[in-house]
């Protein structure tokens, strides 16, 4: 059961929002959803079953630098 309803609002750290507009799918980690932010749609995987370790961060933060694995 999807934790995120569709047409809810989350606030990003850098004062924008994003809305929710699908659940996608779950797995070992999370849910994944189809979101908007400023009139394109993205994809948000929401992790809600892990406790993150320091190690997990490391790891968020190399994957944000290394960009989107495609457009």
């Amino acid at each position: 059961m999807p934790t995120l309803k569709n047409g809810s609002q989350l606030p990003l750290v850098d004062g924008r929002s994003i809305r929710i507009s699908a659940f996608i799918d779950e797995g070992g980690q999370g849910e994944v959803y189809r979101v908007e932010m400023d009139g394109a749609e993205y994809a948000l995987k929401w992790y809600s079953k892990i406790t993150p370790s320091e190690e997990f961060y490391k790891n968020i933060l190399h994957n944000i630098r290394m960009g989107a694995p495609a457009d």
